[in-house]
């Protein structure tokens, strides 16, 4: 059998494994990429600023309650020292009570 000039032998069709960087083109790997890059810039600074905000707010929570606790403070320390000027107020009106009929039992006692 002789063998004719033009004979092709059909060539084997294998394709190897390609990443997706020639699949898709490089023009979109480098937009993931750039994509990537800045997600991740993103993230970071989100977590800087919530970072941020959370210390400003326990800052904030701080002085607030010891804003409050101040307040506290230094109406305990009125109500406590009109406590004890109602006291002494007390212990001063029985006294003159005192004097008062001291008083009216000396006239009493004058006559008068």
């Amino acid at each position: 059998m002789a063998m004719a000039v033009n004979f092709r032998w059909k060539g084997a069709n294998l394709q190897a494994a390609q990443p997706n960087s020639v699949k898709n083109g490089w023009a979109q790997s480098l937009t993931q990429a750039a994509t990537a890059i800045t997600d991740m810039k993103n993230r970071r600074f989100n977590k800087e600023q919530a970072e941020r905000r959370n210390r400003i707010e326990d800052e904030d929570r701080a002085r607030r309650i010891d804003e409050e606790e101040r307040r506290n403070k230094v109406y305990g320390d009125a109500a406590d020292m009109m406590r004890g000027k109602a006291q002494e107020r007390a212990a001063l009106v029985q006294e003159a009570e005192k004097l008062r009929s001291e008083i009216a039992e000396l006239k009493a006692r004058i006559g008068g």
